[in-house]
């Protein structure tokens, strides 16, 4: 061979293998078995966020259940997702909805649900009267859906519809956008909410005299609440379907074949980089962190805060992962019953905060990672009240309150009393807990603290499930260490502040409320200029904070971490993670 077939045979070979290098990378990043293994620490409820949106349940539904809209896990901006457009809203001037509201979407032409049927406005309809049907147990979506009044479909296009909202507020557009979407065909194959309309759901004595001669509309409610159609029949219009669920052991999710949201790539809803999604359910964290530091685990979020910050040092393992903290948009407090003879005082409930050491927590408990916060309104958001002094641990001034409110310990046996109806009464309180490590600590941490004031706090632990509805609710109880979050939506603060729902079974569990407050609630719910709201949401923090209806501890920051196989990133927005959006680096 002369040289010059020789160069040439060689200038082959390197474009060859050149070639073969790039499809080798191209492989990689498209390979049908990437997959991504996510611990979680408890089995999902179920998988129908109509009825259950809990932490657990929304890390999994997230990618099966879309809404039409949603605001960005990114920008934090309210984004369309399954419509062309979030419409301005017009105001009706005239007629029956006079005052109220109108939106008109159009869902995309492309969109179809995951067995291939078409996405149209009867779906939007079902959704609605489903969440509306007294029959399902939707409460929460119920309370935050009730505004709609009508829904009306194109009868040239079944694509388009009108929303009605009956009256101007500020989550109009919100609760029109964001609940994610049900298929009709699916949920109810015998179109028994077709023809129901909004304001006969919405009739109790039309729902008991309708059901009492036709059982159907009751089917569709025993159907919607039965765990077939939250375990074993779970169709949706995001990226992922439900492929196999083990009780306690696994969920898995399958990436779906020509998936119609490809054609919207910047869409980070509609992306699916993995081709399988594998939740472990591993309730022990230590075990959990063995599975991580093998390789058998790709991302484990909410994780404590020994574990991450151990794991970041330890020099072995640190750069084998990410370690992601997102601000998510959550706030820890001890709620207190201001109906309680003890507690209504706000003397009495400024001195309890005044026990609680949150510097201490968030340094040995937290390590750090997070914010001590004075109010209701998380600290990310712009209208938070920064001109509110944080209440410091101080024994010293906690004491002087309750001496100012005639707590005195006049049997010498370490704890303040008072004449209460005519009887000797005890500072004496019992904090429940769910069980959780962080709630034992945090409520032994304020036992220890707020003896030394005069005040005896025994701990209860209950499941958060019987806690809320045998205990809160029916205002039995005096104190409870629980959890509150929040969205990018601006926050309407009138299911847990107003006195209308401080009522046996209502959301104020505090039982806080004043004329002010609810003035101030009201105008809050009805201004949709932001500009104007905040001086409405600034003035509300400052009674809440003078009132101290429950004591304010501070918003964590969340712990996920991520193989650096990886391509990861965070989001202040629930649940801090989107896994839909991970890429192999």
């Amino acid at each position: 061979m002369n040289i010059s077939n020789l160069t040439k045979a060689l200038f082959g070979f390197v474009i060859a293998l050149l070639f073969v290098s790039c499809g080798g990378d191209q492989a990689v990043s498209t390979t049908e078995d990437f997959s991504i293994k996510i611990g979680l620490k408890g089995d999902p409820e179920r998988l129908n966020p109509m009825l259950s949106s809990g932490a657990i349940n929304r890390q999994v539904f997230q990618y099966i259940f879309l809404p039409i809209a949603d605001y960005d896990p990114i920008n934090l901006e309210l984004v369309p997702i399954l419509v062309k457009e979030v419409p301005k809203p017009v105001k009706i001037t005239e007629g029956k909805y006079v005052g109220g509201l109108s939106y008109q979407y159009e869902i995309l032409p492309d969109a179809v649900w995951s067995d291939g049927k078409a996405i149209t406005a009867a779906d939007y309809a079902f959704t609605v009267k489903a969440v509306m049907h007294p029959g399902v147990q939707a409460s929460k979506w119920r309370n935050y859906v009730k505004e709609i009044v009508a829904i009306n479909i194109d009868a040239s296009n079944t694509k388009k519809f009108e929303v009605i909202v009956g009256r101007e507020f500020i989550l109009a557009t919100e609760v029109t956008t964001t609940l994610q979407m049900y298929p009709a065909h699916v949920y109810d194959p015998s179109s028994s909410l077709l023809n129901v309309t909004l304001d006969q759901l919405k009739d109790e004595q039309w729902y008991t005299d309708t059901t009492a001669k036709d059982s159907s509309l009751v089917v569709v409610a025993d159907a919607m609440n039965s765990n077939k159609y939250s375990r074993e029949i779970v169709v949706g219009a995001g990226p992922y379907q439900l492929k196999d669920w083990k009780t306690n052991q696994y969920v898995v999710l399958d990436k779906i074949a020509d998936y119609w949201g490809e054609a919207y790539p910047e869409n980070v809803f509609l992306q699916a980089f993995a081709n399988r999604l594998e939740f472990q359910i591993i309730a022990d964290e230590t075990s959990a962190l063995s599975l991580l530091k093998s390789g058998k685990l790709d991302v484990l979020p909410n994780i404590s805060s020994v574990g991450f910050d151990g794991l970041q040092n330890d020099e072995k393992y640190a750069n084998e992962f990410d370690f992601l903290s997102p601000q998510i948009m959550r706030y820890y407090y001890l709620l207190l019953n201001n109906r309680n003879p003890k507690l209504d005082d706000k003397n009495v409930r400024r001195a309890l905060a005044y026990v609680v050491d949150v510097d201490e927590i968030i340094k040995n408990l937290e390590f750090g990672n997070a914010s001590p916060t004075v109010g209701p309104i998380h600290p990310s958001k712009s209208y938070y009240n920064k001109n509110l002094n944080l209440i410091k641990f101080d024994i010293g001034k906690s004491q002087e309150l309750l001496k100012a409110s005639g707590w005195s310990d006049s049997n010498d046996n370490g704890v303040v009393d008072k004449m209460i109806d005519g009887k000797s009464t005890e500072l004496e309180l019992t904090i429940m807990i769910s069980g959780s490590e962080l709630g034992k600590k945090v409520a032994l941490i304020t036992q220890q603290n707020a003896i030394k004031a005069g005040i005896k706090i025994n701990i209860e632990e209950i499941l958060m499930r019987p806690m809320v509805k045998e205990r809160i609710r029916p205002r039995n109880f005096d104190m409870a260490a629980l959890v509150s979050t929040q969205d990018a939506a601006p926050v309407d603060p009138y299911s847990r502040w107003h006195t209308d729902l401080a009522v046996a079974n209502g959301q104020n569990d505090s039982g806080f409320g004043s004329d002010r407050s609810d003035k101030l609630i009201e105008e809050i719910r009805q201004t949709t200029d932001a500009a104007k709201r905040e001086p409405l949401y600034l003035e509300l923090q400052e009674i809440i904070y003078d009132e101290q209806p429950v004591v304010f501890l501070y918003s964590p920051r969340e712990r996920i971490i991520v193989s650096d196989r990886l391509q990861s990133s965070s989001s202040p927005k629930r649940p801090g993670y989107f896994a839909n959006t991970f890429k192999l680096k």
